[in-house]
């Protein structure tokens, strides 16, 4: 008989039965494959002791691995107390060649045990963890011997180590002893959990037989009315009558007829609904990790940016502290200038978030207003001659030198106005309009304008333009680069600035960007600040103990503190720092915060909870991490100052000056407020 024609003869039956007829046929159905399942069951039992049966060599195997284990093991233990005595290059030689030839062959015996071991699986594993124990342990003697370590050092280690080969011989033993003892009483007893399997599946089919045949009256008696009444129910639903109860029944016979049509439709429903919360999951899962892969950006680029921008802007402070006549000086502090701008950048990039958060926030100062557009100017005319264009600025004679705004975001702004202005210029000339436009006195509006000669913008690609990561033409970033991200900053810097940012352009003839703000008039102080900390440590000689990975970076920081009488010792990671604070005393402690081996944070919880002639030396972090929370957490790791990369020579040594005053008993204090701080908040965390 051909299958089709077997699966269309019984669904012909189907369809010519009741739903009682039917269900006795799914019964039967049920009862004959729980008897298949019995039978299957039964042929896995008897599988089951023929490999029981197979087990029975495996004590032999299992005892033939120990003794090759044990005869290995000797060679290599004998090995170590020759080279242990000679402590010559040559036997050590000699014991590492033979750990390399015999240690595979002894962790496959440790395998094959592993596969073939009846007992406890913990045996064997804690035999394959003692073995390693035991190679360290060899090897911590031989690190030993090479540091020229005491005696009383190598001989701890040698008892360490006949410890571990003790407790390995024991692992053997025990395994030796159940392979040889217990596996035939194991056998013995899967034979009998077989009979009871036997006699158990007996009676679980006999029951569920009579089960069967039991509900299959009882259901078939008592389905066919219900079925009546629930087409009823789902006529109701048809005609809009959405009140009544809905059971959740299906079928597609005789009275079920209707309640399978109305189902089908209900589930169609219900199938569009589920999957329209998937996909709403799906964007929101999505837009988790979009957020959680930018945050880790963000902090990545903030670490690996503000490290070579720490050499650069150190090199310029080295530079600006010598005698340089005025040109090269001019150029200093243009270098200065232009990195203090680009760390500003950086800033604004890494708090992305919280310009689209609204949360950004301003800090208002007096500055040179003249004197940042003259820098300005300055550091943009070479990039310019560099494209034969002319950059021009105009400013207004009688605009105020000295105003009170934000001095950051106002270079920042302008920055991405000119960068955008050069960038799209290809020929003529960038002019800048600056002109004070209101005032009373006290506070007055301004206004620059950045008028340039190149591509235009198109009319309907103006309302993109302030948006972030999008460009006038998708093809400007294929032929001029950027992110698109430099615009809406500079919108939003200008609306925190109590100023408007707007642009009128036209393709082919250039654009102009004009920014307005509010600022206030400010007098210009009669002595600039200076660095009056270096008169306060320039007499005092301290052992400076700097942490840092980075041999640039121990580079520049030598040389922004070689005017100090300072002693800078260097350690190229945490482990390394640890190690010298336990043999000398230092005053300060410069700590880098990621390093290998050990980094930053953990190397000073470490230093604090360790007795030492430096528990309570003053650690000043010292980092390119800039992520909000980053300096609470060095500070509850027990650091006691924070310093920022690119680092500002004068915090720089304002930071060391604090640390060169502190004294132990307020380090302690200040550890111990940490403690109990911690402590109070994991009390109200438990309490909450």
């Amino acid at each position: 008989m051909k299958p089709n024609y077997f699966w269309r003869a019984v669904l012909n039956w189907s369809r010519s039965r009741t739903i009682f007829e039917r269900i006795l046929a799914v019964n039967f159905a049920i009862i004959a494959l729980m008897l298949s399942l019995g039978a299957a069951t039964l042929f896995q039992l008897n599988h089951a002791i023929v490999i029981g049966q197979k087990i029975e060599q495996h004590p032999m195997t299992v005892s033939n691995a120990v003794l090759k284990i044990e005869s290995q093991f000797t060679q290599l233990y004998s090995l170590l107390d020759i080279a242990t005595d000679a402590r010559s290059e040559k036997a050590i030689a000699q014991y590492n060649r033979q750990l390399t030839v015999l240690d595979p062959s002894i962790m496959g015996e440790i395998a094959l045990i592993k596969t073939l071991y009846l007992g406890s699986p913990k045996v064997p594993e804690g035999l394959e963890s003692r073995y390693q124990d035991w190679k360290e342990k060899s090897s911590d003697i031989f690190k030993s011997i090479a540091a020229h370590q005491s005696n009383e050092t190598i001989t701890l280690h040698m008892r360490s180590s006949s410890f571990s080969k003790g407790l390995i011989t024991a692992h053997l033993v025990e395994i030796n002893d159940f392979a040889q003892n217990m596996a035939g009483l194991l056998i013995a007893d899967m034979k009998l959990e077989r009979r009871d399997a036997i006699l158990s599946i007996t009676l679980c089919i006999s029951t569920a037989t009579l089960l069967a045949l039991l509900l299959s009256v009882l259901v078939g008696k008592a389905i066919a009315n219900p079925i009546r009444a629930l087409q009823r129910v789902i006529s109701e639903l048809a005609n809009g009558n959405f009140d009544v109860a809905l059971p959740d029944i299906s079928s597609r016979r005789f009275e079920a007829g209707a309640i399978a049509q109305a189902a089908a439709a209900f589930k169609a429903d219900a199938l569009e609904k589920m999957r329209l919360m998937e996909q709403a999951e799906s964007a929101r899962v999505k837009a988790e990790h979009a957020n959680q892969a930018k945050s880790r950006f963000l902090a990545m680029m903030s670490h690996e940016l503000r490290t070579p921008m720490n050499a650069i802007l150190g090199s310029a402070q080295v530079l600006d502290a010598m005698a340089l006549d005025s040109e090269v000086r001019e150029h200093v502090e243009t270098l200065t200038s232009g990195g203090e701008t680009l760390t500003a950048i950086l800033n604004d990039v890494l708090d992305l978030s919280k310009i689209e958060a609204g949360k950004l926030t301003v800090s208002t100062v007096d500055f040179d207003f003249k004197s940042l557009l003259q820098q300005t100017q300055a550091l943009w005319a070479s990039r310019a001659e560099d494209k034969a264009l002319d950059l021009n600025f105009h400013i207004e004679d009688d605009l105020p030198q000295w105003i009170r705004s934000d001095e950051t975001r106002l270079r920042q702004i302008l920055f991405n106005l000119l960068s955008n202005a050069i960038k799209f210029t290809s020929s003529g000339s960038v002019d800048v309009d600056v002109r004070s436009i209101a005032g009373d006195g006290a506070l007055a509006s301004f206004e620059i304008a950045v008028r340039d000669t190149g591509i235009g913008i198109d009319a309907e690609k103006l309302r993109y333009l302030f948006n972030p990561f999008e460009q006038a033409d998708g093809s400007i970033t294929r032929r001029f680069g950027g992110t698109g991200l430099g615009l809406a900053i500079s919108k939003e810097l200008a609306g925190l600035l109590g100023g408007t940012l707007d642009v009128v352009s036209y393709k082919g003839t250039g654009s102009t960007f004009t920014l307005r703000f509010d600022a206030g008039i400010a007098n210009a102080p009669k002595v600039r600040q200076a660095a009056k900390i270096t008169d306060e440590i320039a007499d005092r000689s301290l052992a400076i103990l700097v942490a840092e990975d980075n041999g640039l970076n121990f580079k520049v920081l030598s040389a922004l503190l070689k005017v100090f009488p300072y002693e800078l010792v260097h350690a190229k990671d945490g482990a390394i720092a640890l190690s010298m604070l336990e043999k000398r005393h230092f005053d300060v402690v410069l700590m880098d915060i990621q390093m290998p081996v050990l980094d930053g944070v953990s190397a000073t919880k470490r230093l604090r909870a360790t007795p030492g002639p430096n528990q309570l030396v003053p650690v000043i972090a010292m980092t390119a991490n800039a992520m909000s929370g980053d300096r609470e957490s060095y500070l509850a790791a027990g650091m006691t100052d924070y310093v920022a990369k690119p680092i500002d020579a004068r915090r720089l040594y304002t930071a060391i000056a604090r640390a060169g005053i502190q004294d132990k008993a307020a380090i302690s204090e200040m550890l111990s407020g940490t403690e109990a701080d911690a402590k109070g908040e994991a009390e109200q965390t438990a309490c909450a």
